[in-house]
């Protein structure tokens, strides 16, 4: 079985205050350590999918390439979230919106 990345759902970020904002994407020659989604900065991107079956065929690719992963959740807003992390340990999310 295999799933497509439809688009980025949602990208959220931990701040102190709000207010207008460039977003941009970068690296830096110098890792920082760890990455902390409770301090300042991003907290996680998410990423849509067409159909929730992606988010099981998600769970088999992981499983066949050992990637840890959490349980598939449905939150209150009619969106169900599988989330990973990447080798940074960014938490990253499949997520399918419930029409």
């Amino acid at each position: 079985m295999s799933f497509k990345v439809n688009k980025i759902h949602h990208i959220e970020l931990t701040v102190r205050n709000a207010g207008d904002f460039y977003l941009g994407l970068t690296t830096h020659s110098k890792p920082n350590g760890e990455f902390d989604e409770t301090v300042t900065g991003l907290d996680h991107v998410s990423f849509e999918v067409d159909f929730r079956q992606d988010l099981d065929s998600a769970i088999d690719f992981f499983d066949k390439n050992s990637i840890k992963h959490g349980e598939t959740k449905e939150l209150s807003n009619n969106l169900w979230v599988l989330a990973f992390r990447d080798p940074d340990n960014i938490q990253l999310e499949l997520c399918y919106k419930k029409s």
